[in-house]
């Protein structure tokens, strides 16, 4: 959310002068995956930090409580150090707080290397906030300047239209992003409106393509110039919704609304508090919706076929007449086959006395059963139908009831357009929405896994059930994590998370991870089980197969002992 280098460097400038001086009071976790820093001050500030989830975001808040339950020390070495200057490593998206004796604490929010590490005054890694099993800070990026870009421009540009890229069309905003890193999507879009380019790559004509690169190396220059001139940050929305924040005009989005603020801490401050209360109301209010709208369809459908049930003639009535012929006929015209099973039927072809004309009808019998017994089958059928038929009517009346308050409840919820009417919904729907968030909590309360922290730093998270081992591999496991799973018996998936794509694992790591793997599955009681250990990417579901079901396409086998190594830490929810 806030990994733009410009904008790190901009807050770097402003906490820079907020916090020199200050002393680090304390350094907690209160929630998973966010870090919470107190400076003391003669007035305090504390510095929150998140690094899992897609809401990565670092700001900076007047102090806050610190909750009483559930909080974890971090970063202990730090404690009551003088912060001496806040600053970004050069042209690379990473905070850096120095502090007195040397020590300093890097915030890094961006890809897999998310994390906070505290560093020795010799440049060593002391601790990290994520047991990631990292044994050294992040090394610094190469990351070209302007001059050096444009100069490496035709030649950039030709490498990138010549590569293969799975027969998509290219963007020449992504070739933006391509040949200066720093940029992120919105300053790169950005760069291509200033310059006039049109949207994509192979639009732009060979002959103009020098006129049309000059233009494109000018608009970076100058969305650059504004960029390192941080003096005022803007937060962007679209119906009240935040979309951005920029130090940067953003002259390309339409119909979104820029408000500017003069303190850029302020400004990201707002914005990660507004991105929040956004995200909160999607995650509770899209599933609350969603749910109603299903029960609604699905009892539109039950009234429709119940509505055109009752619309049919009643069989009731061609029930009783049935029994009535078969009482009125005299056996010996009927020729009835013997034997058969109990419930088999015939159909049998029997004047009707009671028609004018004396026509026959064709009626189903059971031959095991004699005509009265036939007929007092069909008289109870046909109580039996009429009685259904009133219970019918009845429920008519009650389901049209029902999916009129459903009507009225989803009316009432798509006039829900933001945060704040969600809240007030809540309260005034309470009854009416307690069934359906009941749902969507128990279903959020069935996500944890299984997760162990080896000795290491590394983790290793297992599915409890079929489902879990579903969401586990397709969804919460990353590219390069290695997934694990006992070979030739049933059992759970267990993922061994990674810091990083380029991260090199100690063996004696994959196998203990694939201990744990051993002993969730039917394999526990073995001496040595094999199991299968592969990278995530090389693992996928087919279609409609069912829960926990994959195929693996790359691979290799390790044996070893099922168990959990006695220095794994268990901490499952």
């Amino acid at each position: 959310m806030l990994s733009t280098y410009y904008l790190l460097r901009g807050l770097a400038h402003e906490w820079s002068s907020l916090l020199s001086g200050s002393r680090i009071g304390d350094l907690y976790s209160q929630r998973p995956d966010e870090l919470s820093i107190l400076f003391e001050a003669e007035e305090p500030l504390t510095l929150r930090a998140s690094f899992g989830g897609r809401l990565r975001f670092v700001y900076l808040e007047p102090t806050a409580a610190r909750a009483r339950r559930n909080v974890a020390d971090v970063l202990a070495p730090a404690r009551g150090h003088e912060v001496l200057g806040v600053r970004v490593a050069d042209r690379d998206r990473v905070l850096h707080f120095d502090l007195a004796g040397g020590m300093r604490i890097d915030i890094t929010l961006f890809g897999a290397r998310a994390n906070a590490f505290l560093t020795t005054p010799g440049e060593e890694l002391a601790e990290t906030f994520r047991g990631t099993g990292q044994t050294a800070p992040p090394a610094p990026r190469s990351v070209r300047n302007t001059d050096e870009i444009a100069a490496a421009f035709p030649e950039t540009w030709s490498e990138f239209r010549a590569a293969d890229h799975d027969g998509r069309r290219r963007t020449c905003a992504q070739f933006v992003r391509r040949a200066h890193p720093l940029m992120n999507s919105l300053l790169a879009e950005e760069c291509v409106a200033r310059s006039g380019l049109p949207k994509y790559v192979d639009e732009v004509a060979s002959d103009a393509l020098e006129t049309a690169q000059s233009n494109l190396i000018a608009a970076i220059r100058e969305v650059e110039s504004e960029a390192l001139d941080h003096r005022h940050a803007k937060i962007y929305t679209c119906d009240d919704r935040p979309m951005s924040i920029s130090i940067v005009r953003l002259s390309h989005p339409t119909g979104w609304e820029a408000k500017e603020y003069d303190s850029i801490s302020e400004a990201v401050r707002r914005f990660v508090k507004r991105s929040l209360s956004w995200a909160h109301f999607d995650r509770e209010y899209v599933p609350v919706r969603s749910a109603v709208q299903k029960e609604l369809d699905r009892n539109t459908k039950r009234l429709a076929r119940l509505s055109s049930e009752l619309q049919s003639q009643s069989r009731a009535d061609r029930y009783e007449h049935w029994g009535h012929v078969l009482m009125a006929t005299n056996p010996g015209v009927v020729d009835v086959p013997p034997g058969g099973r109990p419930g088999d039927t015939i159909v049998a072809l029997i004047a009707d006395p009671f028609d004018a004309d004396a026509s026959s009808i064709e009626i189903p019998i059971q031959p095991r059963l004699s005509l009265v017994e036939n007929a007092q089958r069909y008289y109870e059928k046909s109580k039996a139908t009429r009685a259904a038929r009133a219970s019918a009517m009845g429920r008519l009346e009650e389901m049209t009831n029902r999916v009129m308050r459903l009507e009225r409840l989803i009316e009432r919820l798509d006039q829900v357009a933001y945060p704040q009417a969600w809240r007030d919904a809540k309260k005034k729907l309470s009854r009416e929405l307690a069934p359906y968030a009941k749902r969507t909590g128990e279903r959020a309360e069935s996500v944890p896994y299984r997760r162990f922290v080896l000795d290491s730093g590394f983790e290793v998270w297992v599915g409890r059930n079929a489902k879990q081992n579903d969401e586990l591999t397709t969804r919460a496991a990353r590219k390069f994590d290695l997934w694990m799973h006992a070979r030739g018996a049933a059992g759970s998936h267990a993922v061994l998370r990674l810091p990083s794509r380029d991260a090199q694992v100690p063996e004696d790591v994959v196998l203990t991870a694939a201990g744990i793997a051993a002993y969730y599955s039917k394999a526990r009681g073995a001496d040595m089980a094999p199991v299968i250990v592969a990278e995530r990417k090389f693992v996928r579901k087919p279609r409609r197969a069912p829960a926990g079901t994959v195929l693996v396409d790359r691979h290799r086998v390790v044996l070893v002992t099922p168990g959990l190594p006695s220095r794994t830490k268990d901490i499952s929810n």
